[in-house]
């Protein structure tokens, strides 16, 4: 139920991705918003979590990820190159700004995610549908699964997974994966997905 995930804690772990994806193609004009997009942006989602939970992540990792984050002013260059000026770059703006951490704060935070990272994997690799299964699902119910429906692109799919990332103060699968360093491999992963 999505109007209790709003209020409870925690959510099921992929309810927010598949809105963000459909909200940014809605945006740019490329797939109506409503359920047939969110089909997609789920399948997307998936190809995410996929993708996050392929590789360990220990102190390590957690240590070259906080020293690879950009600074704000970075993050607000990014923003402000992908989205024209308008509503929805201030939204990403406050979105950004909202879940920025400072360095020291970032680096406990990976620590300490490093720390749960294998019993996480786990407990969501239990948890998610396997991509395969959604997708057979989705087609026997009617629903499109291809990005050519929307007239999107593989590579433009997969760059919607930095767009998406990005209009929301809520956090995500993709957030994880820009905290953790794999955004990029993820957008790889989403595309790869539907080539």
């Amino acid at each position: 139920n999505p109007q209790a995930c709003r209020h409870a804690t925690p959510c099921r772990p992929i309810f927010g991705a598949p809105h963000l994806f459909a909200r940014v193609w809605a945006a740019a004009g490329a797939a109506p918003a409503g359920a047939r997009a969110l089909a997609l942006g789920a399948l997307c989602a998936l190809a995410v979590w996929d993708r996050l939970l392929a590789e360990p992540f220990g102190e390590r990792e957690a240590e070259a990820a906080a020293a690879a984050a950009p600074d704000w002013d970075a993050r607000e260059a990014f923003v402000c190159d992908l989205f024209p000026a308008g509503p929805l770059r201030e939204e990403a703006l406050a979105a950004c700004r909202a879940k920025h951490l400072p360095p020291a704060e970032r680096r406990a935070r990976l620590s300490a995610l490093a720390a749960l990272w294998p019993a996480l994997r786990d407990r969501l690799d239990e948890q998610l549908m396997n991509a395969p299964r959604l997708r057979a699902m989705l087609e026997a119910a009617g629903c499109p699964v291809s990005p050519a429906a929307f007239g999107l692109s593989p590579l433009r799919l997969g760059a919607s997974v930095f767009a998406a990332q990005l209009v929301s103060p809520f956090h995500t699968a993709l957030d994880l994966a820009f905290e953790l360093g794999r955004l990029p491999a993820c957008a790889e992963a989403v595309r790869a997905a539907f080539a």
